[in-house]
């Protein structure tokens, strides 16, 4: 193929700003089950894994990304109640009587938009976004940070700071 790509004020390079600390509203815009070669993602631990990339849609990270993964554990795994919760916040079909998701990951991004809590840490010596926390848009405190305080969540623990909630 030959053509020409014009790139005039184009700045070369990554902006590898995090996106700000904060609650940001988010949708999931690309999910990945597969490497590049084709072999299904799996953890370090031998898990399936799920990698998802949520675009912020609103406020000064607005149109920024941000990369997260769903380890699906078993039921007996520490931290199998993290990937419970994020799934339902993303709106995986769930049926509450077999406790079970329907997992298609092709729809996710037409799914509806939800909240995180983004946090800042140091990585290898950079200063890079993590999610603190997913949550429902119905629990999201209109101004606030963290969920309404009548409401208490699993921290990424998997263990409930107070009492058990039904995630």
């Amino acid at each position: 193929m030959k053509m020409q790509y014009g790139t005039k004020g184009f700045k070369e390079g990554f902006d590898r700003t995090p996106v700000g600390i904060g609650r940001h509203l988010v949708k999931v815009s690309r999910v990945f089950t597969e490497t590049k070669s084709g072999e299904e993602i799996i953890s370090r631990n031998g898990h399936k894994m799920i990698k998802v990339v949520l675009e912020v849609l609103s406020g000064a990270s607005a149109g920024r990304t941000i990369w997260d993964q769903l380890v699906l554990l078993g039921k007996n795994d520490k931290g199998a109640g993290i990937t419970k919760h994020k799934m339902k916040v993303i709106g995986v079909p769930y049926n509450e009587k077999t406790q079970e998701f329907d997992i298609d990951t092709d729809i996710w991004p037409d799914l509806n938009p939800f909240y995180i809590d983004v946090i800042h840490q140091d990585y290898n010596g950079a200063l890079s976004s993590k999610i603190d926390a997913y949550i429902r848009e119905s629990d999201a405190k209109p101004n606030g940070f963290g969920p309404k305080e009548e409401e208490v969540l699993e921290d990424y623990t998997g263990e409930s700071a107070d009492k058990e909630v039904e995630l």
